[in-house]
C-alpha cells in the first residue's frame, strides 16, 4: 500500500511499480531469478523493517477489526467426494505406477495441442506476457460497428462510467466550487455518466432548462497530438451544437483568473 512505501524506500526493499501492481504483479520474485545474496539481503532488511516499533505498530493497527473472508462460512462435503477423500487417505503410489505417470506427463507435452494449453496457464509464473490474440481484418471491422453502436446508447455508456467509477478529479471540483458559489442552482455537474448526448458526457450542463453545456479541457490531456477529434474544442462544439446546445469550453489555466472566468462564463 501508499502507506507502506516510505518504509520500504527506507530500507531499499525492492517492490513492485503501480503499474505493475495493476496488472497483478504483486511480487517482485515472480518470474524472476534472484541470487542467493539478493535473497539474504531482503531477508536482513525484512527483519530490520519489523523491528521499528512504528512500522510493527502500523501493521498491528490496519489488521485490527479485519476478519477472515471464510469466517463463520460452512462447507457441506459431498457424500461421494467424502469417501474418495477417505479411500486415498495415507495411500501412497508405487515406484513403477510414479514411472507410468511421469510418461504420461511427457507424452503429453509431446501433443503441440495439449502442450499450447499448458503453456497457456504457466505465462504468468514464468514473468512472460501472454501472446496477443490475432484478428482477420474482417473480425476487426465488426467489432469496432458493435462497439460504436453500443457506445451511442446513452444507457451502455452510462453504465460503463459507472463501473470505472468516474468521479470528479480537482480541477472539476474547482470550477464546482466557482459555479456553485457565483451562480447557485444554474450548473450541476454530470461528468461522471449521468448524462449523456450523443454518446459524450459533458462536464456541466445547465439545469435551469437552458441548452447550455461547460467543458473543462486539462491542458495536458487536451492538447495531444493524437487526441480524437470529438475530444478537441472545434469537435466537441459542433456535436452538440448539432442538437442545439450551446458550449462553453473552459481550459485548465484559465482557473487561475477567477475574475476573468466568471464574466466569461
Amino acid at each position: 500500500s501508499h502507506a507502506l512505501g516510505k518504509w520500504f524506500k527506507w530500507f531499499s526493499i525492492p517492490v513492485k511499480n503501480r503499474t505493475q501492481f495493476k496488472k497483478g504483479q504483486t511480487s517482485c520474485f515472480k518470474g524472476r531469478h534472484h541470487s542467493k545474496e539478493t535473497k539474504e539481503s531482503c531477508r536482513i532488511k525484512t527483519k530490520k523493517l519489523w523491528e521499528n516499533p512504528e512500522f510493527a505498530q502500523h501493521q498491528s493497527d490496519v489488521r485490527k477489526g479485519q476478519k477472515a473472508w471464510n469466517k463463520g462460512l460452512t462447507k457441506e462435503t459431498d457424500e461421494r467426494v467424502k469417501k474418495q477423500g477417505e479411500k486415498h487417505k495415507g495411500f501412497q503410489h508405487s515406484k513403477k505406477a510414479l514411472e507410468i505417470m511421469s510418461e504420461l506427463k511427457k507424452n503429453h507435452w509431446k501433443n503441440p495441442d495439449i502442450a499450447k494449453k499448458m503453456l497457456k496457464g504457466l505465462w504468468h509464473q514464468r514473468g512472460i506476457p501472454p501472446p496477443k490474440p490475432t484478428f482477420t481484418k474482417e473480425s476487426l471491422e465488426a467489432m469496432s460497428i458493435c462497439s460504436k453502436k453500443l457506445w451511442k446508447d446513452p444507457e451502455y455508456v452510462r453504465k460503463q462510467m459507472r463501473a470505472n467509477q468516474v468521479r470528479p478529479n480537482g480541477v472539476e471540483l474547482f470550477l464546482d466550487f466557482i459555479l456553485q458559489n457565483n451562480f447557485p442552482d444554474e450548473w450541476k455537474y454530470v461528468g461522471d455518466g449521468e448524462v449523456i448526448i450523443e454518446g459524450l458526457c459533458p462536464d456541466f450542463i445547465n439545469c435551469n432548462g437552458k441548452k447550455k453545456i461547460i467543458e473543462l479541457f486539462g491542458d495536458y490531456w487536451h492538447n495531444r497530438k493524437n487526441i480524437k477529434w470529438h475530444q478537441t474544442e472545434r469537435g466537441r462544439k459542433e456535436v452538440f451544437k448539432n442538437i442545439g446546445f450551446d458550449t462553453l469550453v473552459i481550459w485548465e489555466h484559465e482557473l487561475n483568473n477567477t475574475s476573468l472566468l466568471i464574466q466569461r462564463i
